[in-house]
């Protein structure tokens, strides 16, 4: 399934809708058919038949030029809920965008197969869903998470990417981090060794 924003912060979707991913409440499309009728989408990611987004704070800050500054908001989700990948503490499927948690400075977020990864203004790193290969990078970090838990201390992430079983992201000096299955070597740091604690890449 796809996602996309348009330049006007409409929400859009098209393809698979089995669990409910497309969040149109199982009306499958071929082409792109909007979500409800809100124009303050600002970020999007589509996991293993799942998605999440972020919307734009309802206090909307602008620039000196009066231009809207689109860069964090609320956390929402929906579709497949397995093992808590959508992060509403349950593992209820959503057919709807469903608020995740109360907080409203996510600047970032990403799904993989059945876990998710965020990043909020502070420049913390968030993760939630299942965490059995090492995916969340802690070691301290439970097997399953149904929410967003916190992933160490630091406040310099920038960017974040979950796929199969491992995760990868980005700190504001560009270096690059990586955590969770490695048998292939998809971890990048010259190893086939699976790691459960984020590696300088």
């Amino acid at each position: 399934h796809n996602l996309a924003i348009k330049t006007d912060g409409t929400l859009w979707v098209w393809g698979d809708n089995q669990y409910g991913q497309l969040g149109n409440n199982f009306q499958n499309h071929r082409i792109p058919s909007q979500v409800g009728n809100n124009n303050d989408w600002i970020a999007i990611a589509a996991g293993e038949s799942y998605s999440h987004a972020i919307k734009q704070n309802s206090e909307e800050k602008t620039s000196i030029y009066k231009i809207p500054i689109r860069n964090s908001g609320t956390l929402w989700a929906w579709g497949n809920n397995g093992n808590g990948r959508l992060g509403d503490g349950t593992t209820t499927n959503r057919t709807v965008p469903t608020q995740i948690g109360t907080d409203a400075n996510w600047q970032k977020v990403d799904g993989g197969y059945s876990h998710s990864l965020g990043i909020k203004t502070d420049g913390t790193l968030w993760a939630w869903g299942t965490n059995t290969s090492g995916e969340f990078g802690i070691i301290t970090s439970p097997l399953i998470s149904y929410v967003p838990i916190q992933i160490g201390t630091d406040t310099n992430w920038q960017d974040v990417s979950a796929s199969q079983w491992f995760s990868y992201a980005i700190k504001t000096n560009h270096s690059l981090w990586s955590t969770g299955r490695n048998n292939e070597g998809q971890l990048g740091n010259g190893t086939s060794s699976t790691t459960n604690t984020l590696v300088f890449t």
